[in-house]
């Protein structure tokens, strides 16, 4: 049965969750016990100050994604998409060079990404046709709105 990896991702931690199809949870991973002063960025991922800081997030998701894969027993080839919500993700222009960095990060190409904002949004909906907005406050501030129309 094919899996699917959740990363949740904010300023100061990363989660990650990966589960089948049916939603029953294979293992978690985070990046808690991580140590800045040993990693290395995925290959490939160096560049300007602006590329520092995404190799230093998919980093961190690596290091949480080979916990998970451990716990869960699973290899690559078990994985059959990502779902994630990460800090970073703001602008239109971001999302695909965000991607790009989960591939070389993950070596998953189907990949959902989303801004950290929208899956706190998207967890709180439970009534359909209401107005709702979320606010994350953390190392930073966003938000996410959405309304009926």
């Amino acid at each position: 049965m094919p899996y699917i990896v959740g990363i949740d991702q904010g300023g100061t931690k990363t989660d990650i969750i990966i589960a089948d199809h049916a939603g029953n949870i294979a293992a978690a991973g985070n990046d808690r016990d991580w140590v800045p002063e040993n990693a290395a960025p995925p290959a490939g991922l160096k560049g300007n100050l602006s590329s520092a800081r995404r190799a230093l997030r998919m980093t961190r998701i690596q290091h949480a994604f080979n916990k998970a894969m451990e716990a869960a027993g699973l290899k690559l080839q078990d994985i059959e998409s990502v779902s994630a919500c990460c800090t970073g993700a703001d602008w239109a222009f971001e999302y695909e060079i965000d991607r790009r960095y989960l591939l070389a990060a993950l070596s998953i190409e189907k990949i959902s990404l989303y801004n950290d904002c929208v899956g706190a949004l998207r967890g709180g909906i439970e009534i359909k046709n209401r107005d709702c907005a979320v606010l994350c406050i953390g190392t930073g501030a966003n938000c996410a709105v959405m309304n009926r129309e």
